[in-house]
């Protein structure tokens, strides 16, 4: 998509309103996924500069049990005579590096930068009633909207901050369900497509 930035954005005149905004961000710098390794990779991919937050805790928060902000650390028993497939190291596969979690910040700070402060349309604050954020049930989509909404509402996003997200099996996001003419136009762009369309993109 192309990046929103104050310097760059066209501004237009009184007479437009803006109404809405839709952004569908796609993830950032990120690690492969496991299945898309060799079985054996020849070097490690460390992963040390950042941390990937997984706890519950009680909502509301106030007079409750709090729970610490946990997260997890990759390591590789010595006891254990099992390689890791793919990568040894301290990633997961996959996850956001942390030069996709600096990308994902300024995006949100560029972000708040044109729709804040110079067309005026988002709150100062954050507010779930004029702004949502939607992620599916892959976790580096939840790790990217952490730091997106961070860089739009600094310490404000700090706080409890709901990410909307459907069932897996009916994510509209990632669908599972099955839709054969989905399946039939997916079918007919790919190796051995005499599609028209396919095989004009390969002129």
């Amino acid at each position: 998509m192309p990046h929103v930035r104050r310097n760059e954005y066209p501004t237009v005149n009184s007479s437009y309103e803006l109404e809405y905004v839709e952004i569908i961000h796609r993830h950032h710098k990120r690690t492969p996924y496991a299945a898309n390794t060799f079985p054996v990779e020849t070097y490690p991919w460390y992963c040390d500069d950042e941390t990937l937050f997984f706890y519950g805790a009680p909502f509301p928060t106030h007079d409750t049990n709090r729970s610490a902000n946990t997260y997890w650390s990759v390591y590789t028993s010595s006891a254990n005579p099992l390689a890791p497939r793919g990568f040894n190291g301290t990633c997961q596969f996959p996850q956001i590096t942390r030069g996709g979690l600096d990308d994902s910040w300024q995006h949100g700070a560029d972000l708040y930068g044109v729709y804040h402060d110079l067309l005026g349309f988002l709150p100062e604050k954050y507010d779930p009633k004029f702004v949502s954020f939607r992620v599916t049930n892959n976790v580096i989509t939840s790790q990217v909207a952490s730091m997106v909404t961070s860089g739009m509402f600094g310490d404000e996003a700090q706080r409890n901050l709901p990410l909307l997200i459907q069932p897996a099996s009916i994510d509209s996001l990632e669908p599972a369900y099955t839709c054969p003419a989905a399946n039939k136009n997916f079918s007919a762009y790919g190796p051995g497509s005499d599609d028209p369309g396919w095989t004009a993109h390969l002129k």
